[in-house]
């Protein structure tokens, strides 16, 4: 985070997850938001969700750890992945939103409405968490 001190928008941090029946998720969130994932669980209705294996993020979204982002979906080309995101990210359309853009070394900035338009285009759906 030092490196993005003066950076404006809200930085935010990405999950790949999996449940026990083999369903994917990448979940995005405020990077100062704590993230119960038993509680993200009991929202989804699956079982025993936890992180992915590395070389599955790497297999399935093209991204090494910690470059992992919503960017990433426009390489899940089967659509098997869900998208998740916290609602409080998406609520105001020109919010700007801090990511990876497929490489950790870096950060791009993008407003939700752009986030949403981009998801929209990798044929994912968007589903909101209250995360908070």
């Amino acid at each position: 985070m030092k490196h993005l001190k003066d950076v404006e928008g809200t930085k935010c941090k990405n999950f790949f997850l999996r449940d026990k029946k083999g369903r994917m998720f990448v979940l995005t969130a405020p990077h100062d938001r704590k993230v119960d994932i038993a509680k993200v669980d009991k929202v989804l209705g699956t079982k025993t969700l936890r992180f992915a294996q590395k070389e599955m993020l790497r297999d399935r979204l093209g991204v090494e750890p910690g470059s992992l982002s919503p960017f990433a979906l426009a390489n899940d080309a089967k659509n098997e992945i869900s998208f998740l995101v916290d609602e409080e990210l998406l609520k105001d359309p020109d919010q700007i939103l801090v990511l990876h853009p497929l490489i950790d070394t870096a950060s791009l900035g993008i407003n939700a409405e752009g986030l949403k338009k981009f998801v929209a285009h990798t044929g994912h759906d968007i589903r909101t968490l209250k995360l908070a």
